[in-house]
């Protein structure tokens, strides 16, 4: 989680960040395949829903992500475009 939160805030353009977060983050679910079979299967066996999406950690990681977003609209490159959400929570 480290380093996860380490490129979150490193200097590279937000287009390198989202790559680099999206590959470490991958990686260590690939690295770590057993351990994430049993917690998938505890889970699914407790039935807990959502109490992971609460965590301190989870939402720190979303908030860095989202400011890394936020990044790559300010930027001038224009990699990121602004898009009006309103709606869309209503047609999911």
């Amino acid at each position: 989680m480290d380093k996860l939160h380490e490129i979150l805030r490193g200097g590279a353009a937000p287009e390198r960040k989202l790559h680099a977060f999206a590959l470490h983050y991958l990686t260590y679910f690939d690295e770590k395949r057993d351990l994430f079979r049993i917690l998938l299967y505890e889970r699914e066996v407790t039935r807990v829903q959502g109490d992971r999406y609460q965590t301190d950690r989870y939402k720190q990681l979303v908030e860095g992500v989202a400011g890394v977003i936020r990044e790559g609209i300010e930027d001038d490159a224009g990699l990121v475009a602004e898009i009006f959400t309103g709606g869309l929570a209503r047609h999911a």
